[in-house]
């Protein structure tokens, strides 16, 4: 099947069970059909009176552990396939609800590829990780569960907890899109994966003309400086000749909200006025530097124009998805948009993060983490 016939049938397959499950509200109906659920429930009436099951949220902030998971030694792993009708920046989310699941139980993290190759190998999480199909050929049985949020956290509990020491080789399979808010915390493992993968090499082809500039390969980087200096503790950027600014500003799809007024759209919205807002204020604390700023967008170049106050501009419009995350990663300092394609290169980033309050998934408290008002305002740490 070819990429665009999956990606739509993974469409028509999703918004169907989003309309029988969800919309009409059969799923907790359809709950026993689940022999995960049955076993899982059956195990949890048989405690005794008093015993309890290690119960926890599924957005537990710290895993267990970073397991080596090329091992085989483990009897129960579990997986999340990556929404195949979504954005890149969903499947990593995706990809990454799975990873947290097996960190918080202690599980194996069964691979499941990225539909789209190209992406697959750009990112490589899945380098020298076992997959569902590899654990299939050594034994291991495929086994569904429902959805977490109708089923509950206890009975995923249950669930995790009865395969375990049953013995038996499983591969526990959640339903597409669970949602994990948390994403930070599977912030140390995907790094490392990304930095490794072999695609690294491949990096300053993407960059293209901006490699120079982005790996400061003829200059020093700075990024603790920067952010020091960003948070105003008067940290002096000695040795650091520029810094490069990545803008994320959503538009595309989102600008008909502003006429239509789906709600769906109108809360991903940031006016420019918020963008240069946060940029008044990052600009301010660097002093003199020099800064190029990379605009990553759609539409005309006269859109962005009032951004050009603040030092080089670099128009990415419509750049490829691929070539803008990878500078998204790699600047000294990113400003997000309410999106999950300029959150994941958050993720990633070494550098500083300004992120819009009020975005679905969460943000660590760390210092190269900054948190920005609906208005664009920024409280930075003294």
């Amino acid at each position: 099947m070819s990429k665009n016939k999956s990606s739509l049938a993974s469409k028509i397959y999703r918004r169907t069970r989003l309309f029988i499950f969800k919309d009409l509200g059969l799923e907790p109906k359809f709950l026993r059909f689940y022999e995960t659920y049955r076993q899982g429930k059956k195990y949890k009436d048989s405690l005794t009176k008093g015993g309890t099951l290690s119960s926890d949220n599924i957005d537990k902030e710290e895993p267990i552990y970073y397991p080596d998971y090329t091992v085989t030694d483990i009897n129960v792993y579990i997986a999340q396939i990556p929404n195949q009708g979504a954005g890149i920046g969903h499947q990593i989310a995706n990809y990454n609800c799975g990873l947290h699941l097996a960190l918080k139980y202690g599980l194996g993290h069964a691979y499941v590829p990225f539909v789209d190759k190209d992406w697959d190998r750009f990112l490589g999480f899945g380098q020298n990780e076992l997959t569902v199909k590899d654990l299939k050929r050594q034994g291991y049985k495929v086994k569904k569960m429902p959805s977490i949020s109708i089923m509950g956290n206890d009975m995923l509990d249950a669930i995790v907890a009865y395969y375990k020491q049953s013995g038996q080789k499983v591969i526990l399979l959640t339903q597409i899109d669970e949602f994990y808010a948390k994403q930070y915390g599977v912030i140390p493992y995907i790094k490392r994966k990304f930095e490794e993968a072999d695609a690294r090499k491949d990096d300053e082809k993407l960059l293209g003309e901006h490699a120079d500039a982005l790996l400061h390969k003829n200059s020093s980087k700075g990024v603790d400086s920067v952010s020091e200096q960003v948070n105003d503790n008067n940290h002096k950027l000695e040795g650091v000749d520029f810094i490069n600014i990545a803008v994320h500003i959503r538009r595309g799809d989102i600008n008909s909200g502003q006429v239509s007024g789906d709600k769906q759209l109108t809360m991903r919205w940031l006016s420019n006025e918020y963008y240069e807002k946060v940029l008044d204020q990052v600009v301010s604390k660097l002093k003199d530097k020099k800064i190029n700023l990379f605009i990553f967008s759609q539409g005309d170049k006269k859109d962005y124009e009032s951004y050009e106050k603040y030092g080089q501009v670099y128009y990415c419009l419509d750049m490829p998805p691929m070539e803008s995350f990878i500078r998204m990663v790699r600047a000294d300092i990113l400003i997000t948009s309410k999106s999950s394609f300029s959150y994941k290169p958050a993720l990633l980033s070494d550098g500083i993060r300004i992120c819009p309050k009020g975005f679905w998934h969460g943000y660590p408290d760390d210092e190269k983490w900054i948190v920005a008002e609906e208005d664009g305002e920024i409280r930075l740490k003294t």
